[in-house]
């Protein structure tokens, strides 16, 4: 086992290729950079995080709020959450402002108010 964590230069050289996406060709904005890195390094990299992820899996270290990082998980399941639960917020309060506009409407009576949404069902 090495005392010191380092990788050799050699794993860290990629080849980095221009790829145009849109607009005329001469204009560097075009394009985007895809960087292809060393085999080595990748399988480097795959093993130590499947080692990583499994001891932080046997130890408990990841809560459940970081989808992220738990396998099958996507980060698009608690934005889908997110976006229900607010708009089930936004339909709460309106239906709460609509409740108090009847009641300020109806105050002296309630069962004028019974009445009327009675006739509306």
């Amino acid at each position: 086992m090495p005392d010191k964590a380092c990788i050799p230069e050699c794993w860290k050289a990629a080849k980095i290729t221009p790829l145009h996406e849109k607009g005329h060709v001469l204009d560097s904005g075009n394009y985007c950079m895809l960087t292809v890195s060393g085999t080595m390094y990748r399988l480097n990299d795959n093993v130590l995080h499947e080692v990583v992820a499994d001891w932080c899996k046997f130890k408990n270290k990841l809560p459940n709020s970081q989808f992220g990082f738990h396998p099958g998980w996507s980060t698009l399941q608690p934005i889908f959450l997110l976006r229900h639960l607010r708009h089930a917020v936004q339909c709460i309060c309106m239906l709460a402002h609509i409740l108090a506009v009847i009641k300020n409407l109806y105050e002296d009576d309630e069962y004028v108010l019974v009445d009327r949404l009675k006739h509306a069902a």
